[in-house]
């Protein structure tokens, strides 16, 4: 995202998170994405555990595998966190 200059769940080639997931050779049943950008990564938890449906995604025990990347943007820390089921 960063690198491309966007911030969505959806890319600028109009893929979505299990898209790019399949695209990557993933395999699950059960998939979410949650993304953020603050300053910190305190912000950042913060603001997901507030939202209803991000903490839902980090408390989903159908979602047991996670991956999470983070990079320093012009919008500040830029977070994309990829949860799937467990095998």
């Amino acid at each position: 995202m960063a690198k491309r200059d966007f911030f969505s769940h959806i890319n600028p080639d109009k893929e979505n998170p299990f898209d790019r997931m399949k695209k990557a050779g993933i395999v699950f049943r059960a998939a979410a994405e949650n993304i953020a950008y603050a300053s910190t990564i305190k912000e950042i938890h913060e603001g997901l555990m507030n939202s209803p449906k991000h903490k839902a995604n980090i408390l989903n025990p159908k979602l047991g595998r996670m991956g999470v990347g983070i990079v320093a943007s012009k919008y500040g820390l830029m977070t994309t966190q990829l949860f799937k089921n467990l095998e």
